[in-house]
């Protein structure tokens, strides 16, 4: 696999997204051929020929402007869904399909470090990815749910996917924990709305495209006390609201916003996979470490007491099959 490439989704709402960008296609996974030159437009080039190829790509070092046209794009299409009266279920269910479909993309990369999963593999992710949609299906009656995560999204696209890659991250160690079902539908919840805080603090700190300044660090840091304030008045459930407010603490009492050191599991857990997926995945201001060097920051927490070490073992295990590093 050429490492200098990444694949494009190919939705019909995302494709003019990637005007701007140079696209490329491929035949065997590592010669790529310039398909697309930045600034053509993709619907002229499919009437020419009749159809897209299976796969369309863009070079790693593109991912960067890649990110912030797709949240250019999004917001554009979540403002018209906000102005509805009421939460449009239907558009919100396909917003979180597609960012369900992008984590399983995800974890199909990591799942292929693991020795003997390729075969099961295709299998492995359709169970999870029936699952959480099973369990996401079932907050779609309550209208703050479909409110928050629309916000979420419109605040800024990077948090919401990311939410989502949680969310499936949390769903993949807990069936292979083998926790019971009823308690699936809490937890994803919490995974997903850990991050709600954000939508309070300055766009400008939400959508940073550098390093935080010492003033965004601080506005940063009010966000999970304040998705505390919301969640608990919000789910009669009270892990919610304390995940929301625990998952940047650590266990030596180095975290924040309190700097306690007695966290819940899913606190814990979900504080886990956020440093996890915020090296994995691509953001506005700076490209992927990838996962074998999130697995070894997140060893080096464990070894350095900020994180529970049979926690990231277990974590680890249930991507990889055991632990690489």
């Amino acid at each position: 696999m050429n490492y200098d490439f990444k694949e494009i989704k190919k939705g019909e709402k995302h494709l003019e997204a990637y005007t701007f960008l140079d696209l490329y296609t491929t035949s065997d996974g590592e010669s790529f051929q310039l398909y697309k030159k930045a600034g053509m437009r993709i619907e002229g080039i499919r009437e020419a020929q009749d159809r897209l190829p299976s796969s369309l790509y863009i070079k790693r070092d593109d991912a960067i402007r890649e990110v912030r046209m797709l949240q250019q794009e999004m917001n554009n299409e979540l403002d018209r869904l906000m102005g509805q009266e009421s939460p449009p279920v239907e558009s919100t269910r396909v917003l979180i399909e597609d960012a369900i479909e992008v984590a399983a993309d995800g974890l199909k990369e990591l799942f292929q470090l693991n020795e003997k999963a390729p075969e099961k593999t295709a299998e492995v992710l359709g169970g999870i990815k029936n699952i959480t949609e099973s369990v996401v299906s079932k907050c779609f009656d309550d209208r703050i749910f479909l409110e928050n995560m629309l916000t979420v999204a419109r605040t800024d696209f990077n948090t919401f996917q990311h939410s989502i890659q949680v969310a499936m991250y949390a769903m993949v160690y807990s069936m292979h924990q083998g926790i019971v079902f009823r308690e699936l539908q809490p937890l994803v919840l919490a995974a997903m709305m850990h991050d709600i805080g954000v939508v309070f603090l300055p766009e400008k700190t939400v959508q940073s495209t550098s390093k935080f300044s010492k003033d965004d660090y601080e506005q940063m840091q009010r966000h999970p006390k304040l998705g505390h304030e919301v969640l608990r008045d919000a789910f009669d459930d009270p892990r919610i609201a304390r995940v929301s407010l625990e998952h940047h603490e650590r266990l030596d009492g180095s975290g924040y916003p309190i700097g306690h050191n007695v966290l819940h599991e899913w606190s814990q857990l979900v504080g886990m996979i956020e440093v996890f997926d915020g090296m994995v995945g691509w953001r506005s201001y700076r490209a992927a470490p990838g996962p074998i060097e999130a697995i070894k920051v997140l060893v080096k927490m464990a070894n350095n007491g900020e994180v529970s070490k049979p926690l990231v073992d277990a974590f680890c295990t249930s991507l990889v099959g055991k632990m690489i590093v």
